[in-house]
């Protein structure tokens, strides 16, 4: 793949089954008469809990290189992680991390339903909004 500038998103997600992964896709104009934004997916890859930095960051140049993606043109990466050794990989190679907004406040939202009056005050408001 050789494009221009790119941008790169870093998503993690869960199985049914509890397996975590991490899927890294691109985003970029395509170069065309109508310039569409294109997405692809580069790789999907499993979350072992014992990963450190420094095996992310090899998992990343692997992926980097096999999709011939120069860092200097990657103008930022969307992260949707929490996981502190994907970041510093990530970070550690220079590239300008976003937070998704949506992963964000899904994990904020989790947070709010530990305690226990926020999960009672949304469940009263439930019943209450289907009279």
């Amino acid at each position: 793949m050789s494009l221009g500038e790119v941008g790169l998103s870093v998503e993690e997600w869960s199985s049914g089954n509890g397996e975590v992964f991490v899927t890294v896709s691109v985003h970029y104009q395509h170069q065309s008469a109508d310039t569409l934004m294109e997405t692809k997916v580069l790789s999907t890859i499993h979350c072992p809990c014992d990963a450190d930095t420094a095996q992310w960051s090899l998992s990343f140049e692997n992926l980097f290189m096999d999709w011939n993606i120069k860092l200097k043109h990657v103008t930022a990466v969307v992260v949707a992680t929490t996981r502190p050794e994907v970041l510093r990989a990530l970070s550690e190679k220079d590239l300008t991390l976003v937070p998704c907004l949506v992963h964000s406040l899904q994990v904020r939202s989790g947070n709010c339903l530990q305690f226990m009056w926020v999960t009672r005050s949304i469940s009263c408001m439930h019943f209450c909004s289907a009279c």
